[in-house]
């Protein structure tokens, strides 16, 4: 659509907005039926400026001639590899301390019967995070102060991940 036109169209819309609001006002009486014909009006201006430019539209365009002793050239494309996941690992919320309960959660999707242990006593069956979707084991109590070693075994013993902790007094 040439500039002209368009502005046109937006100002035949923009009174036919206005038109439409003011049709249903209750107090215009004798006013009523000019505006319903100026509406009529403007509304089949709005039409034929919209037919115009799709006329328009459809016309072919010239197209440019590229000349022999020009060539052009690539333009160089980046495409970002992707990044690869992180392995799963043992993510503590706090600092453990004896007596007081911790957080253990396992950044990996949830799977059944995952088991916390801790050197080699089995803990706890780790659950489901509802938030994102890992494993987690909420309330961990530990009584002693020390180094531990947290590790996360399926149900046939396979280690999936360990982690060295110090347990404050």
């Amino acid at each position: 659509m040439a500039g002209g036109a368009n502005k046109l169209k937006q100002v035949v819309d923009f009174i036919l907005s206005l038109l439409a609001v003011l049709k249903w006002v209750p107090f215009l009486g004798q006013w009523r039926p000019l505006l319903l014909g100026l509406s009529t009006l403007l509304g089949t201006l709005s039409t034929v400026l919209v037919k115009c430019d799709a006329k328009d539209d459809a016309q072919p365009k010239p197209t440019p001639t590229i000349t022999a002793n020009t060539s052009p050239t690539a333009a160089a494309i980046h495409t970002p590899s992707p990044t690869p996941t992180p392995p799963p690992e043992i993510v503590l919320d706090r600092v453990p301390q004896v007596g007081w309960p911790f957080t253990v959660r396992y950044t990996a999707p949830f799977k059944y019967n995952t088991h916390l242990w801790a050197d080699k006593y089995r803990l706890q069956i780790l659950g489901q995070d509802p938030r994102t979707g890992h494993m987690i084991a909420p309330g961990l109590t530990l009584n002693t102060a020390g180094r531990r070693k947290l590790t996360i075994r399926d149900l046939q013993g396979n280690v999936l991940a360990e982690k060295v902790i110090e347990v404050k007094p």
